[in-house]
């Protein structure tokens, strides 16, 4: 386990304490690698989508600036917005992931913690 005797426990769940890591600068610059990894990338799926549609990728960026800027901004304030938006989104869960996941097992971990992020995401 990371950060390992002096790790916090969270909860219990059926009498064994869920632990995270304490924060630490490896475990912070973890996330933020994974954060970077999951920005760049994350966008990659809708965006050949669009194009293959024939449609306009900023679309969806332009989109995600309303989580910040009321919908009738002018569009390069919506995706300036839609940037910063998506990459405060992606270094908090990098982050968060980072602490959270077990040092083993970790990409199927990962893979349901994604998921359930997508879940949160969409509104499922």
């Amino acid at each position: 386990m990371k950060g390992g005797a002096g790790a916090r426990v969270l909860g219990n769940a059926g009498g064994r304490g869920l632990r995270a890591s304490p924060v630490t600068a490896s475990a912070l610059g973890d996330g933020l690698v994974a954060g970077a990894l999951g920005w760049a990338l994350g966008g990659a799926p809708s965006t050949a989508w669009m194009l293959a549609r024939g449609e306009n990728p900023l679309v969806s960026v332009r989109a995600a600036g309303t989580l910040v800027l009321a919908e009738g901004c002018p569009a390069p304030a919506l995706l300036a917005a839609g940037v910063a938006a998506h990459t405060v989104l992606s270094l908090g869960w990098g982050v968060v992931f980072s602490l959270a996941l077990p040092e083993r097992r970790t990409v199927p971990a990962a893979v349901a913690a994604g998921l359930a992020v997508a879940a949160l995401d969409l509104g499922a």
